[in-house]
């Protein structure tokens, strides 16, 4: 979880660590089986899983710079 959180530092995205207001199969996989889970996902908590859900494009950009930084800060490359 450090990495990550430290790839998205690098990666120029203020994080903060908490909790999703909605679900995930991140309840299954941590909650049930036990394997150290991290949420990221690109626009507003909010506008997740509901009716009409849209992103921005500056928020898909964010998105993708912080999944890039995260895979390379936890997988060093």
């Amino acid at each position: 979880m450090q990495a990550a959180y430290k790839g998205l530092k690098e990666a120029g995205i203020d994080s903060k660590i908490t909790h999703y207001s909605f679900c995930t199969n991140g309840s299954h996989y941590a909650g049930e089986k036990g394997i150290r889970t991290i949420g990221f996902g690109p626009s507003q908590e909010n506008l997740a899983h509901t009716i009409d859900e849209y992103i921005e494009i500056d928020q898909l950009e964010k998105g993708a710079r912080g999944y890039y930084g995260i895979l390379k800060s936890v997988f060093g490359k």
